[in-house]
Order: C-alpha cells, then structure tokens, then sequence
C-alpha cells in the first residue's frame, strides 16, 4: 500500500512496478508475474528512469534541509546523469 500522493494516481501499469522497484521491497520478476499482462518493456523502462528522476530531485530537495543528506543527494545525481539503473 502507498500513502505518498505522487505515487497515487491512475498512470501507466509501469509507474506502478517503477515504484515498487524502486522501494527495494519486492522482486521486479515476481511483481511482473503477478500481473495478468505486464506492460511493454519500453513502457517499464521510462517509468523506471522517470522514478528515478523523481528520486533524484526528492534526494537533493532533503539536502537543502538536512546537509548530511548531501552525499546520497550527490550520488544519485551522478548515477541518473551516468545512466545507471534506479536503484
């Protein structure tokens, strides 16, 4: 269950397995498995980074408020401008 509202809202199949990729608690594949048709990976993939967009600007509006943040805040930075897979 979700209680964030950026997360609560009638969107693509993909934002729903982007977010819950992203909150480390489930397995992709299973959460895959479950649906009845999975989206289209192309689909999954923009979600994935879009996620991970919204992560990053999460990441580094933290740091403003709380400077010990600053590092993750940074290292997210640095994996979306490398194209590294959302975490």
């Amino acid at each position: 269950m979700w209680n964030d509202f950026e997360d609560t809202w009638r969107g693509p199949l993909g934002w729903d397995l982007a977010c819950l990729d992203s909150s480390g608690g489930a397995n992709r594949d299973e959460a895959l498995a479950a649906y009845p048709t999975p989206p289209p990976p192309d689909e999954l993939e923009l979600c994935l980074r879009l996620r991970q967009v919204f992560g990053t600007v999460w990441a580094n509006i933290v740091a403003l408020r709380f400077p010990e943040e600053a590092p993750r805040a940074a290292r997210y930075l640095a994996e979306w401008r490398a194209g590294l897979p959302a975490r």
